[in-house]
């Protein structure tokens, strides 16, 4: 189990440096495409679709990354050990002790 647990926190590492790096390479195309967009005309339509689409994947790729570090946290910390649940499904007032692998039969 414990391997288990350190071969998942190793991946959901490797994803967020993952997706960290993507970030930065993406900042680094919207400098260099907004550098690029400079020198068109001001009104030119290419300028603009090339701002808005560049501005549109960088703030998806941000959206992406933070869903996947609040996915990672709640996970962490809702998916760790056993739970206690104070009442079962028929009513009773018996706590009753499940690990995480019962509860999703539930």
């Amino acid at each position: 189990m414990t391997f288990w647990l350190m071969g998942v926190a190793a991946w959901s590492g490797y994803a967020l440096l993952g997706l960290f790096l993507l970030v930065a390479a993406a900042r680094a195309i919207r400098q260099l495409v907004g550098a690029v967009a400079h020198r068109l005309p001001r009104r030119s339509q290419l300028r603009h679709y090339l701002l808005i689409g560049t501005s549109v994947v960088f703030f998806g790729m941000l959206v992406l990354r933070g869903c996947y570090l609040a996915a990672v946290i709640v996970d962490n910390r809702l998916g760790s050990g056993p739970f206690k649940i104070s009442q079962n499904w028929r009513g009773s007032a018996s706590p009753v002790e499940h690990d995480a692998t019962q509860a999703a039969h539930f």
